[in-house]
């Protein structure tokens, strides 16, 4: 059964692009996984940028249709230090850090054994990462 875990930036796209030919390819690849989780950390960033830009009822609306539409995977102990790990590995690999939150979303990928959606730069670092996205 696919599974992916969608980051992020994946989010941002689905709820701002102005361009309803990207939102269709959005739909279309979410539609691929038959599992589609999301980590606790993107509903942080989530909730946190639509708040900021839009407004509480918002911020509200994107969280309840994100939680409707995908299994929510916690940041437990085993999700914390693979994060630590994969942050620390890129940052001995390459000298650049790599964002706390970006560490725990590729984490989540990597324990759950599933594809991470995603266009993040940062994510390009970790090596073990199954990495899906539309181009």
């Amino acid at each position: 059964m696919p599974r992916a875990v969608f980051e992020t930036r994946f989010f941002i796209h689905l709820f701002s692009s102005p361009d309803p030919r990207i939102h269709s390819l959005l739909l279309k690849l979410m539609r691929r996984y038959d599992r589609r989780l999301v980590s606790a950390v993107t509903l942080f960033e989530i909730y946190k940028i639509s708040l900021e830009r839009e407004g509480r009822e918002t911020a509200e609306t994107r969280i309840s249709r994100i939680r409707n539409e995908f299994s929510l995977i916690p940041v437990d102990d085993v999700i914390a230090v693979e994060g630590a790990r994969l942050k620390h590995s890129v940052k001995i690999r390459t000298g650049r850090d790599t964002p706390m939150g970006d560490s725990l979303i590729a984490a989540t990928s990597i324990v759950n054994k599933a594809v991470c959606v995603t266009d993040s730069p940062h994510l390009d670092k970790i090596p073990q990462l199954r990495r899906g996205w539309i181009h």
